[in-house]
């Protein structure tokens, strides 16, 4: 939680004041920028026995499922 908490603090106080100030400058793009492609090959996932193996959602009970 202390790395998400410092990331967003981050983002607040450094990353959109400097965003704001390139659109106040009139630094924007004049047309769009098209989207990405989709990501078609799917991660690898860790096997190494370092690793806990994570449930899958039909195998959390109802109570616990987001």
């Amino acid at each position: 939680m202390n790395a998400y908490n410092g990331f967003v603090g981050s983002m607040e106080t450094r990353v959109l004041p400097a965003a704001r100030r390139f659109r106040d400058l009139g630094a924007t793009a004049s047309e769009e920028i098209p989207p990405l492609p989709a990501v078609e090959q799917a991660p690898r996932q860790p096997d190494a026995p370092e690793f806990p193996r994570q449930l899958t959602t039909s195998e959390v009970p109802p109570e616990e499922a987001p």
